[in-house]
């Protein structure tokens, strides 16, 4: 119900993101705690949130008094829940830029260590 009362996809779509939605955020949750492909998990993290967050700012400025849906039902979508959300996407794109500097780092140390081992 709260997918649907955001009024943008047809009820096939409501129903298709229902279904599996709450199984994705299950699987990218433990792929972010267990740290395993953590740059995609933190870059899938973001857009998921970045999407969320768009539709909430375009259905609170359309003027919806609709039920968030973010953490179960019955929390109203205003200020307070943009603000929370906001901040949640801020630190999701946050650990997706340390992410990949991690990454590079090691890449780079990596290739350091070749070199060095080439030479010897």
């Amino acid at each position: 119900m709260s997918i649907d009362s955001y009024k943008l996809l047809p009820e096939w779509g409501v129903l298709f993101v229902a279904r599996t939605l709450p199984w994705f955020e299950l699987a990218l949750g433990v792929v972010l705690i267990t740290g395993l492909a953590l740059r995609y998990a933190a870059m899938a993290a973001a857009g998921l949130l970045g999407v969320f967050f768009t539709l909430m700012i375009v259905s609170f400025a359309r003027g919806l008094t609709i039920d968030c849906g973010c953490f179960g039902p019955g929390e109203a979508l205003g200020p307070k829940t943009l603000l929370r959300d906001g901040t949640l996407l801020l630190l999701a794109i946050v650990l997706a830029v340390l992410a990949m500097r991690q990454a590079r780092e090691i890449a780079s140390q990596n290739v350091t260590a070749q070199k060095v081992t080439m030479s010897a």
